[in-house]
């Protein structure tokens, strides 16, 4: 009886898949709906990012280049801030000591110890007169009691952008829902105190990310940066952009779909949110006012660059293809969600030719926690390790609990990447998206180090064996995993 249950369950497994390849066959060609740009071909060395004048190819619909791609600064401290208590630690320590402004943008805010700390520092500080923008993308915003922080923490004066009932979040101008508004995601990520600390990488707020909880599922690895100097004001500046974008697009909604006036018809009016205080002055001065005691490198040139989708841009895409075509030692991606285009993966593909040393580390299928997808990830592999390059599996410090959730990036020793960017479709075409680039040799072997230590011990060397059976499957159930996972490629 129980093998027959098992034969009964896997048949109704295949069917279902089937079911959804068909459905997912029919809706694929209208899944991506926006420019896609030819190819970028940029020569010379990798550093060459860092220049004023680097090519890169604008789309028309950028409003403001300096807001996607401020310059490159010096006189940058930067501090690497692995997941976990020391990271979250640090933003603690940092807007508890603000004195002028906090501005934090964020994909995740649920409803846990760790969100409602933040909450809770952030509603002090705003007492204090202390300027406070909290913007939290509106998609993952569906758990009830998430809901209820959010209204909860509204109606005691601290508003959450983003955040809004899902019809309003997928509601255009006109009223109507229109489903590409629930596709076009905000994933930015920083925490920005007196425009002159910033925070950015992988980590959203959550308790996973903060390793608040001594449970295997929630033992994420995700890799973040402090970065103490004018960046950090590049970072400020992104927050403000994106808090008008998000006030513009409520006041232009009628009224039956704009989430103020019901609140304003239901009684359930905010309190009112202090003014903005006077930023004036916070820069340098700022430096002296919140100490930190040592970083990885002081004095650094770092850029920002954004990608923001609802302006047809992919920038941060066009910076990595740079970094991987004109690398010449080493490539290391530690990346959570790996799904190159046909161009990056030539671009890696051309690098192991010039003798470029590539490794890859991403999730393992029960780590991945958007598993659909991982079969298309692992289709890669084969034509990667056909060219020589070495790729892991994240295990999990607990085996198969847990996700690599870090976006980051080591390229000649001297140069990293840090920020939410996952090199795949969403991260090119649907997310809004930052990386900081940093020019530092000691900055990048710290992050050697720390993948050395808390990464490399935790996970697996892929096999050819098993990448050739993950390319072309040779049971029923692989085929129709790999088939269906590519038409999602485009969703997630």
């Amino acid at each position: 009886m129980y093998n027959l249950l098992r034969k009964m369950s896997r048949s109704l497994k295949i069917f279902s898949m089937l079911g959804l390849l068909i459905f997912f066959s029919s809706m694929n060609q209208c899944a991506l709906k926006f420019y896609i740009p030819p190819p970028l071909f940029v020569t010379g060395a990798p550093d060459a990012i860092f220049r004023d004048d680097f090519p890169f190819r604008l789309s028309e619909k950028t409003p403001d280049v300096s807001l996607a791609l401020p310059p490159a600064r010096k006189g940058n401290s930067v501090l690497l801030l692995p997941a976990g208590q020391m990271g979250f630690e640090m933003r603690y320590y940092l807007m508890e000591n603000a004195q002028k402004s906090i501005k934090i943008q964020t994909y995740i805010l649920y409803s846990d110890p760790v969100s409602k700390k933040i909450i809770n520092i952030l509603l002090e500080k705003q007492k204090q007169g202390v300027e406070v923008i909290l913007i939290a993308d509106c998609y993952t915003k569906f758990i009830p009691k998430d809901r209820a922080l959010y209204f909860k923490t509204e109606k005691q004066g601290l508003e959450i952008l983003g955040y809004e009932p899902i019809y309003f979040s997928g509601a255009d101008e006109n009223g109507f829902l229109n489903v590409d508004e629930y596709n076009f995601r905000f994933h930015e990520k920083y925490i920005v105190v007196d425009d002159w600390y910033g925070i950015t990488g992988g980590s959203n707020i959550s308790q996973e990310y903060a390793l608040y909880e001594n449970k295997p599922r929630n033992m994420w690895r995700d890799q973040d940066v402090l970065i103490v100097g004018p960046t950090a004001s590049d970072m400020a500046r992104a927050v403000e952009e994106d808090e008008i974008y998000f006030r513009n697009k409520e006041m232009d909604r009628p009224e039956l779909v704009n989430p103020k006036w019901w609140q304003e018809q239901l009684g359930k009016n905010k309190k009112q949110v202090p003014a903005k205080a006077d930023n004036a002055g916070a820069g340098e001065n700022a430096q002296s006012r919140i100490r930190i005691e040592k970083f990885d490198d002081e004095d650094v040139m770092v850029r920002l660059i954004r990608t923001r989708p609802r302006y047809e841009e992919d920038y941060v895409y066009q910076a990595y293809l740079h970094l991987i075509n004109t690398a010449q030692k080493r490539i290391i991606l530690e990346i959570a969600y790996f799904v190159p285009d046909e161009d990056l993966l030539n671009a890696i593909l051309n690098a192991r030719k010039r003798g470029v040393a590539v490794t890859l580390i991403t999730n393992n299928a029960w780590t991945n926690d958007v598993f659909e997808m991982h079969p298309y990830i692992r289709y890669f592999y084969l034509p990667m390790m056909q060219a020589g390059a070495e790729i892991y599996e994240w295990q999990g410090i607990v085996k198969n609990k847990g996700s690599l959730h870090s976006k980051c990036a080591i390229f000649d020793d001297d140069i990293t990447v840090i920020g939410s960017y996952n090199i795949d479709p969403r991260g090119r075409y649907l997310n809004s998206e930052d990386v900081v680039v940093i020019k530092s040799e000691k900055v990048a072997s710290s992050l050697k180090n720390i993948i050395d230590q808390s990464v490399m011990p935790y996970t697996e060397k892929i096999t050819m064996d098993k990448a050739k059976f993950w390319h072309n499957p040779t049971t029923l159930s692989g085929w129709l995993k790999l088939k269906f996972s590519k038409l999602l490629k485009d969703w997630w």
